[in-house]
């Protein structure tokens, strides 16, 4: 697996509530992730870019491969509480290149496959699928969720599944100091790796995540 020389520490920034958030996207590849923390007195998204308003509480870091056609990110609570919740939505697999933001008008036929951690994401016209990947936290609690709802993280995770619009959507806990990762893209297949396999593109050893 070619893996893309930077790896830093991520900026990061509370976006305001009501508006779309940002996502977090392979450069070259397809879908986005939306990042939030809830609990501990939030309930906000974590987008790239801007000052950090966590103050140290939570830190992201992000990777992409060479190809720029997947992305892996790592999640770590600093110093909130062991009932922060991370949650995560991934969709807007139809966009035609990388966006900023997950659109509805992106998400109508994205078609969501889950297996233990592991996401198979079908999208594109019936004659046209394409094929993309997940690898999501284990013991996620995971659902289907409305993509035209992006308020707040805690509003998409309980906003249901009959939509025009779906996304697929995550909570976890988050100990603290231990790192949570998320990956999305469309990797070649002898770039293809396990959640196991994360930490080390980050530079830690193996944790015991599957």
């Amino acid at each position: 697996m070619t893996i893309a020389v930077a790896c830093a520490a991520l900026s990061i920034s509370m976006h305001a509530y009501g508006q779309t958030p940002r996502a977090f996207a392979p450069a070259e590849g397809a879908g986005g992730v939306l990042i939030g923390v809830a609990g501990s007195g939030t309930d906000q998204w974590v987008c790239p870019g801007g000052d950090n308003a966590f103050d140290g509480q939570i830190a992201v870091r992000h990777i992409q491969t060479e190809d720029k056609r997947s992305l892996a990110i790592e999640v770590t609570n600093l110093s909130l509480s062991d009932s922060t919740r991370l949650i995560w939505v991934i969709g807007g697999f139809d966009a035609p290149a990388p966006a900023a933001h997950i659109e509805p008008e992106h998400c109508a036929d994205n078609v969501f496959s889950v297996e233990g951690n592991q996401v198979a994401i079908y999208h594109g016209e019936v004659m046209h699928l394409r094929f993309s990947k997940a690898l999501v936290p284990p013991g996620s609690d995971v659902r289907l969720c409305d993509g035209r709802k992006q308020d707040s993280p805690t509003a998409t995770f309980n906003s249901g599944k009959k939509t025009d619009a779906p996304v697929l959507g995550g909570s976890v806990t988050m100990e603290r100091g231990k790192p949570v990762y998320i990956s999305i893209g469309r990797p070649r297949q002898k770039e293809s790796y396990t959640y196991s396999e994360l930490p080390r593109l980050f530079g830690r050893k193996n944790n015991t995540a599957r």
